[in-house]
């Protein structure tokens, strides 16, 4: 890099710079371009050259002005806001074709002066804009090129974090709210009420709070200008905590936030101060959902935890609203679980029979972060036996070779079909021939008793 370039400050060094000027009323520096000059635009410049920047677009160097070449040792380039501004008007572009807009176009110090403008515009509020009048000795503007291969140095100068972009003392207190939005926010305002008056009563700029649970935050202040800025030392630190960080951005908000969660926020006020307070937990949006076919309907249960207020309801009326979009709602319960482990609140209640996708949709449109396993048709498959364990699987059947078991029929029986093995040699003519006896002995029998019946009654007839 050039000469010039080792006489610059990083961005920590230029804020308190300006904040000195804002101190001394020096407004005219505040708005001349000049005064903003860091690392960051000469590296932004020299950027500019390279050419992963610029292909395939025409190449971006540093044009001269009224038709310069560089032949000549008067040639003027366009550095500085003043000459930029020049090239870009069209008075000094030393070509009737090429006006100040397409010039401008191709001109590295053009690109970095809007990039550190944009920036510092952002951070102060101050436009800074090209010098009318030259308060003092103004700073140097670049007058050299640097080979490429130096912007390397970009990331050992570049290191700065993105809080500082706005540390510029305001006119009035600004408190930037993070918003009833995302993941993370502290559970319980009393709790965060009680951690700002403890960090309030102690020395260190930062300090952390409830590590590991839903309450989780860190609570940090900082003197913009000069040392000794502890919790201890800052204006009214406990009631500008409260009264803006705490409940100035999500309080009294009965609708998006009626549990009155704290989000936090970024309090920089007129005297010089920023108080910040920093949700750590990360309150996931998760749901449990389940539904039953109960013959003449379908029954649902559902939980869940962190959904969106606003369109959850704060005791459950929003999902109560959508489900009963999918039908006739009945039975409906809902309750609180703070001993739960995994959910804030339960659900219940009986829709119409093939229900369950539409129940998963309506958890998704109360702020559910999916249907919670709540899709098909939503009526149980009968228990038939292709849904047994193991079904289908031989080597988990009782049979291992289940082709080889037959039904118990007689003919699977020990010996059928051979003769030789029955009790009874020839069982079919051994039948017959005891039934033929049985019959003959029988009739005998009976005659000769009907004899003796006859010759009894004989003697009574004769008399």
């Amino acid at each position: 890099m050039c000469k010039p370039y080792y006489t610059l400050t990083d961005i920590t060094g230029k804020i308190d710079e300006l904040n000195g000027y804002r101190k001394n009323k020096e407004i005219e520096k505040l708005q001349d371009m000049r005064y903003y000059q860091t690392y960051g635009q000469f590296l932004a410049h020299e950027m500019m050259h390279l050419r992963s920047t610029w292909n395939p677009e025409p190449e971006i160097v540093d044009k001269y002005l009224w038709g310069g070449t560089g032949e000549f040792q008067n040639d003027v380039r366009a550095y500085g806001p003043k000459r930029v501004h020049q090239l870009a008007q069209g008075d000094a572009s030393g070509s009737e074709t090429d006006h100040g807009g397409i010039v401008s176009t191709v001109n590295a110090d053009s690109y970095a002066l809007l990039i550190n403008s944009i920036f510092w515009w952002d951070a102060t509020q101050y436009f800074p804009g090209v010098p009318r009048k030259a308060p003092g000795s103004p700073p140097p503007v670049p007058t050299c090129r640097s080979k490429a291969s130096t912007v390397s140095s970009m990331q050992s100068s570049m290191r700065i974090s993105l809080a500082t972009m706005r540390t510029i003392r305001p006119a009035q207190d600004q408190n930037a709210c993070h918003g009833i939005s995302g993941d993370y926010w502290v559970m319980s305002r009393d709790v965060a009420v009680d951690n700002v008056n403890t960090f309030c009563g102690q020395s260190n700029s930062t300090q952390y709070y409830n590590t590991g649970s839903v309450n989780a935050l860190e609570l940090s202040v900082q003197k913009l200008e000069g040392d000794g800025g502890t919790p201890q030392n800052a204006p009214d630190c406990a009631s500008r905590f409260m009264n803006a960080v705490i409940d100035g951005c999500d309080g009294g908000d009965p609708v998006n936030n009626p549990h009155n969660y704290k989000f936090g926020s970024t309090l920089t006020t007129a005297d010089g101060w920023i108080y910040k307070m920093k949700p750590l937990s990360q309150q996931v949006n998760e749901v449990s959902c389940d539904v039953s076919y109960k013959f003449f309907y379908d029954g649902f249960e559902i939980r869940g935890k962190n959904l969106p207020d606003a369109s959850f309801g704060a005791e459950g009326e929003g999902l109560h609203s959508q489900l009963s979009g999918c039908g006739a709602l009945t039975s409906w319960h809902f309750e609180r679980t703070p001993d739960d482990c995994c959910f804030q609140w339960y659900a219940s209640g009986n829709l119409p029979i093939g229900t369950k996708a539409c129940v998963g949709r309506a958890l998704e449109s109360a702020g559910g972060s999916g249907d919670g396993n709540c899709h098909g048709a939503g009526k149980r498959d009968a228990d038939n036996i292709k849904r047994w364990p193991g079904y289908g699987i031989n080597s988990k059947h009782v049979f291992r070779d289940v082709s080889t078991v037959k039904r118990d029929w007689i003919s699977t029986w020990p010996g059928y079909g051979d003769q030789g093995r029955h009790v009874f040699g020839n069982s079919m003519n051994s039948t017959s021939s005891e039934n033929s006896t049985s019959i003959a002995n029988s009739t005998s029998i009976g005659n000769s008793t009907k004899r003796e019946a006859n010759a009894r009654l004989r003697p009574l007839a004769d008399s």
